[in-house]
């Protein structure tokens, strides 16, 4: 069974960055999509996963050098160089966006803690080896000086243990027993026995070198040689020395099992686990491969459909070229009716202008007839009452005749422009 599980979902439009330029945004869905975090619990990984349909827009995994930015209220981005591309999410809600981001920064805290633990498990482990390689290296070491020394003790304990001659007078009593010394056999069967047995055996060898030294001093007050006594005795605190060393050698070897038993404990462990992974991974490949069978069922019927859409679609051009012919049409008799509009604009704004002259010559006229008739008033008065003023009132009527025809111009003129 799958260790994924859905811990978070938002919806939100999909982007990625332009491949080619990394300056545009270009969308992968067409609408808001639902974007999910999934947590690993076995491999304490967390993934981000949207799809639209069945097509996967994103499937990128947190890692712990990945950033979150947002860029606006409602927008942000990361990059993925697994994926070697880069995501951008657009948000319906400020809220949404806090959430998601919220949810990156605890799994990424995750994956910098999961590489933290995985760093220290790799020191210990070389730790580990590296101390087992020093303890072989220091047992080893220990074990060649003990039988050289061993291998020493036993030459000089042979030149010792001499028969004496009857010196003074008389001679030593015979031995009731053999000497025996420890040799490196019995030092490298002393290795071999456990840390609990080593202490009888050691004090065993105890007994058999007093014993030796013993045989020692009464050869050696028999033959006067005090420089042996002292010789024995030199050997024999250096085997007791080489016997301590062997002691703490033994208990770091002890150590050292106990080490490789938790060292094996955690390899079955992992290769357990392994296992699991393994089965699961299994399981996986079987379920996707009927999901991809039902996609290949799908895409099928797709085809299918798409066939039959197209033969639809020939009809559906016919008609979308009418509509665009009528389209047309309709264009151009809007054009049209915009040309007549402007024109009728301009003949209202011309018509006005002349009823404007019109008003201006009428009230021009009115003023010409009022003067006029005080013209023929004042010439009537000056008929009857000034003859000798006849030159005068000629001159007035040439003046008279003047505006007469400045007037008949100007009529002349607005009849030209009233036509």
């Amino acid at each position: 069974m799958s260790s994924e599980k859905a811990v978070l979902s938002v919806q939100a439009h999909v982007f990625q960055i332009d491949p080619e330029t990394k300056k545009k945004w270009l969308p992968s869905s067409s609408s808001a999509v639902r974007v999910t975090y999934y947590h690993d619990t076995n491999r304490k990984t967390y993934r981000i996963i949207a799809l639209e349909g069945k097509k996967p827009l994103v499937n990128s995994t947190v890692t712990a050098n990945m950033s979150f930015n947002k860029t606006s209220p409602k927008f942000g981005q990361w990059s993925d160089h697994r994926a070697n591309t880069i995501y951008g999410l657009g948000f319906g809600t400020e809220k949404d966006l806090l959430m998601f981001s919220d949810k990156f920064m605890e799994a990424k805290t995750a994956a910098k803690a999961l590489l933290e633990e995985r760093k220290k498990q790799k020191q210990q482990q070389q730790q580990e080896t590296t101390s087992q390689q020093d303890s072989s290296s220091m047992d080893n070491s220990t074990l060649q000086d003990t039988s050289i020394t061993n291998s020493k003790l036993v030459d000089s304990r042979s030149d010792s243990i001499d028969i004496p001659s009857d010196q003074n007078g008389g001679g030593t009593p015979p031995l009731s027993s053999p000497i025996t010394s420890p040799t490196l056999s019995t030092t490298q069967a002393s290795l071999t026995t456990a840390p609990e047995t080593l202490a009888p055996s050691s004090s065993l060898n105890g007994n058999n070198d007093k014993d030796n030294d013993d045989v020692v001093v009464n050869d050696s007050v028999t033959r006067s040689s005090s420089s042996k006594q002292v010789s024995s005795d030199a050997q024999v605190e250096s085997l007791k020395f080489e016997n301590s060393k062997l002691k703490v050698a033994l208990a770091s070897s002890a150590q050292n099992v106990k080490k490789w038993e938790s060292e094996m404990q955690t390899l079955r462990n992992s290769n357990t686990m392994l296992k699991t992974a393994l089965e699961e991974s299994a399981q996986h490949v079987t379920e996707w491969k009927k999901q991809l069978q039902k996609y290949k069922d799908e895409c099928d019927q797709l085809k299918k459909k798409i066939v039959k859409q197209e033969d639809n679609s020939r009809e559906i051009e016919s008609v979308t070229k009418e509509n665009e012919e009528l389209k047309e049409v309709l264009s151009a008799v809007q054009t049209d009716l915009q040309d007549k509009r402007t024109e009728v604009t301009t003949l209202q704004a011309s018509l006005k202008a002349s009823q404007d002259k019109l008003q201006e010559a009428t009230a021009t006229n009115a003023i010409l007839e009022s003067q006029l008739s005080d013209i023929k008033l004042e010439l009537n008065n000056l008929k009857s009452s000034h003859q000798s003023s006849l030159s005068l009132a000629k001159e007035k009527h040439v003046k008279l005749g003047q505006q007469i025809q400045l007037i008949l111009a100007t009529h002349k003129d607005l009849g030209n422009a009233l036509k």
